[in-house]
Parts: structure tokens; sequence; C-alpha cells
């Protein structure tokens, strides 16, 4: 889960990375995060799409926040990277 919130729509790595950065400035970090309803699809060789369910909780709220989350990983160079994440608010 990625610190926002953002506006709807793409944000690039530059304001993901500041965003991550101001967080970490401003003292705040996950608590708790569990992970649920994990899938794993190999999409094609070398590409993997991950979805799966987060409850997280910042250092300085009281509850967790519930996020429905899609990524896609690329092996490259022997190592997996993000190429694409997508995570919705779940009810």
């Amino acid at each position: 889960m990625l610190p926002g919130p953002f506006p709807i729509g793409r944000i690039d790595v530059d304001t993901a990375v500041e965003a991550i950065r101001g967080e970490n400035a401003a003292g705040r970090h996950w608590a708790e995060v569990s992970f649920s309803a994990e899938t794993a699809v190999e999409v094609a060789a070398g590409t993997c799409l991950v979805a799966y369910h987060a409850d997280a909780r910042w250092n300085d709220q009281p509850t967790a926040e519930a996020v429905d989350c899609l990524t896609v990983y690329v092996k490259r160079d022997g190592r997996w990277r993000v190429a694409a994440h997508q995570q919705t608010a779940s009810a």
C-alpha cells in the first residue's frame, strides 16, 4: 500500500517515492499489515500478476485500512521488479 491520497489515475515512480519519503520524514510507518486472498499467475515467461487483499494500519491510526491490490512483476536481469501496481479501497 502506498501512502495517499493520490489523485485518481496514474502516478509515476518519482511521485510514489516522494510520497514514501514524506511519510518517513513525518515519522509515519506501517504498524500492522496483513495479507490474504493471495493469487499469483504467470501470464507470460518472466511476467507474473499477483492479486491480494491487504489490511494495514499506520502507526498514527486507530484502525486498519482495507485495500484490494493487483501488482504486475517482470523478471529483468534475474530480479523481479514491479512493472505496475493498482490498489482500490475495499468495502
